[in-house]
């Protein structure tokens, strides 16, 4: 059976509430805690997307427009994701002109499910759309993310991210992953973006 979700941000509280029990599952010594994804998410409410099937949140995703400077010390693995603070980050207004993102999290309710699977496919294709729709793809240079899961390993890779560094530090726990945008890039997103629309019911990212 196919179904839909709805993609919505700006989310009101007891969504966002839902979607802090699946962040907690997915909680790690190199994510950030609720605290700090709150306040990122008070200080630019458009980073997250919300996937909802029936009213419950499925699963979500949250991108991050980033200062140079962050992105600076992303490429020198400086920080992790814990240390992203407000003044890393880019205001809504001006999101779109951001040069540099961080893909802080992809993440389901149950990776078994197979409703949840399909909230997967569907957050494909709606980050494909996020970029075309949230950003400038002639401004952004540069995508970054650090996946702490084997799925999440996964579909970052299936987005095009590849390591910074390619033979993997040990007990570093610091993996940072980082795509190039170019056309090939561009044309990547293009191709996501209508990939699994048979699994969305309404987005806000065009």
């Amino acid at each position: 059976m196919r179904n839909a979700f709805e993609m919505i941000t700006s989310a009101p509280i007891d969504i966002i509430y839902q979607c802090d029990k699946i962040n907690n599952r997915y909680f790690t010594i190199d994510t950030a805690d609720m605290v700090t994804i709150h306040q990122w998410i008070n200080f630019n409410p458009k980073i997250n997307t919300y996937a909802l099937f029936q009213g419950k949140v499925i699963g979500f995703f949250n991108i991050i427009p980033i200062t140079t400077e962050c992105a600076e010390l992303f490429d020198q693995q400086a920080i992790k994701e814990e240390d992203l603070a407000i003044e890393h980050i880019l205001a809504p207004d001006v999101m779109i002109h951001a040069q540099y993102a961080y893909l802080a999290a992809i993440a389901i309710n149950d990776t078994h499910d197979f409703l949840s699977r399909q909230c997967a496919a569907a957050l494909i294709t709606t980050i494909a759309n996020h970029f075309l729709h949230a950003y400038d793809m002639g401004t952004l240079k540069r995508i970054y993310a650090n996946p702490t899961t084997f799925d999440g390993n996964h579909m970052v890779r299936k987005l095009g991210l590849k390591p910074v560094v390619a033979l993997k530090k040990p007990l570093t726990g610091n993996d940072i992953y980082a795509l190039d945008v170019t056309d090939e890039t561009l044309a990547g997103f293009n191709y996501y973006s209508t990939r699994y629309n048979q699994f969305i019911a309404s987005t806000p990212w065009k």
